[in-house]
């Protein structure tokens, strides 16, 4: 759906902002549906990626992922919306 968006928003098709931020609240309310969690799904990708790769898990780095990720999603949330915002439009109204 946010590949469909962005290619919208590339086109300047009408309706497209429309369609992006759509896109961004369906992303945003299964983020919060997941909140609760995410610890166990981040631990679980990350124990999954280190053995795919024959690494160790490093010290402390499931703990820092298990920070960090669900604030910078909605960091990243607040920045394509303010890109979103600031996507110009074509001259006769569309969109």
């Amino acid at each position: 759906m946010s590949v469909m968006a962005g290619c919208l928003l590339l086109a300047f098709a009408p309706n497209s902002k429309r369609v992006a931020a759509a896109s961004l609240l369906v992303s945003a309310i299964s983020l919060a549906l997941s909140w609760r969690v995410l610890p166990e799904g981040i631990e679980r990708a990350q124990l999954a990626r280190r053995e795919f790769q024959n690494l160790p898990v490093r010290e402390g780095e499931i703990e820092l992922m298990q920070i960090l990720f669900p604030y910078s999603s909605v960091a990243f949330f607040a920045v394509l919306l303010a890109v979103l915002y600031l996507c110009r439009m074509r001259e006769d109204g569309a969109g």
